[in-house]
């Protein structure tokens, strides 16, 4: 058997010169990056993907490595198929360990162990890790109601085009000004507005967008009046009322039941998903706005 360190290290040398050209093309590309060595190493630290380019092609020399030296030492034939190495004993193969696919496993069950240990410092820095991507915030909010992904795959009511630019937004990838490369002149918002133009500033708080929120608005908000009055509730709409400190607000439901002398405020609100505590952060705000109004409600 003639497997020496070098080997594994001309291989990694290889691998590296291969994925940093590689590296190189794709950032120039998509015009991510501009420069050459100090770039270059930025993009293979990055984990969406030099980085992980980088790993899974050491496994795949490890691989090679492992079936040569395995065929040499058993003298068994160069054109042996693969398949033979890694199925079962059990099944009449050899069982031999594959470096890239243990890997991939070791990964997941690392993950799967973080998630269980429900740790709060590992907690607070996946949070932090995700608040600052720009593809894929937020998607974790996507399993809490799973019924609401099902236009993914059947876009009734959607045209194709309206379906595709959903498909950007889920994302995080619309062509908004703060994704790198989609403008020259900077990333504040195109109308104006004093923020950067991102997708939850677009959605939530641009002011060209005002007129088509507060009809989204008002939408949802006659949906959820319906279903409250389907399920016997007196139901109203935009009530103007006092609070304990004299200043006003407008309740968009009030509904109530005269039976079990139960009554709620609901505050149909749309927010851009950013992490898994923001359903519980947006309620307590909305409590502490509305509380101070049960005395008048009453």
């Amino acid at each position: 058997m003639k497997v020496f360190p070098t080997e594994l290290g001309n291989a990694l040398l290889n691998v590296e010169a291969h994925v940093s050209s590689q590296g190189c093309e794709r950032a120039q590309h998509e015009s991510v990056i501009e420069g050459s060595d100090s770039d270059v190493r930025g993009l293979m630290e990055d984990g969406e993907g030099g980085m992980f380019y980088f790993l899974v092609h050491i496994f795949l020399y490890v691989d090679k490595i492992l079936r040569s030296s395995v065929k040499e030492m058993l003298f068994l034939p160069a054109d042996i198929p693969n398949s033979m190495l890694y199925t079962s004993k059990k099944l009449k193969g050899l069982q031999l360990i594959r470096a890239s696919w243990e890997a991939l496993l070791q990964h997941c069950n690392i993950c799967l162990s973080l998630i269980r240990a429900d740790n709060p410092h590992v907690n607070m820095m996946r949070q932090m890790s995700n608040s600052n991507r720009r593809r894929g915030k937020g998607v974790e909010m996507y399993s809490e109601v799973t019924v609401a992904n099902s236009w993914i795959a059947n876009k009734k009511g959607l045209s194709t085009s309206e379906w595709i630019s959903s498909l950007e937004m889920t994302a995080n990838l619309a062509a908004v000004r703060s994704f790198p490369g989609t403008s020259l002149d900077g990333t504040r918002c195109r109308h104006g507005c004093p923020e950067n133009e991102t997708v939850a500033h677009v959605l939530g708080f641009c002011e060209q967008e005002l007129l088509v929120r507060n009809s989204r608005h008002h939408l949802v908000r006659s949906k959820i009046a319906a279903a409250l009055r389907n399920k016997g509730w007196i139901v109203e709409e935009e009530i103007s009322c006092w609070a304990e400190n004299g200043s006003t607000r407008q309740v968009d439901i009030l509904a109530y039941n005269t039976d079990t002398k139960q009554g709620i405020i609901v505050d149909p609100t749309i927010r851009f998903e950013v992490e898994c505590h923001q359903s519980a952060e947006v309620h307590l705000k909305k409590k502490s706005i509305y509380e101070p109004t049960v005395n008048y409600l009453s």
